[in-house]
């Protein structure tokens, strides 16, 4: 697993990239708030140990706090600014 500093400015640039596409319109509903930032870096940090399972603690982390709330295209398109980043 990525070290709290890798998996936070991984979500930051998430986080900026949801706001650019939010903001023009290209497949996000809603841009990552602060607050989901936040949440979204501690639950990483929490998912870490499932790493060792085989399983992506960052993207359970986005999934449970930011795009669970989304509509499904929106869901999907951060699935996919997740991607690029990692």
């Amino acid at each position: 697993m990525k070290s709290t500093p890798e998996i936070i400015a991984k979500v930051v640039q998430l986080a900026k990239a949801t706001r650019d596409a939010a903001k023009n319109g290209t497949g996000i509903a809603s841009a990552m708030s602060t607050r989901e930032v936040i949440g979204v870096v501690e639950a990483a940090t929490l998912f870490a140990p499932l790493a060792a399972s085989g399983m992506k603690p960052l993207e359970m982390a986005v999934e449970t706090v930011y795009s669970m709330g989304l509509p499904r295209e929106s869901r999907a398109a951060v699935k996919t600014l997740l991607k690029a980043l990692t």
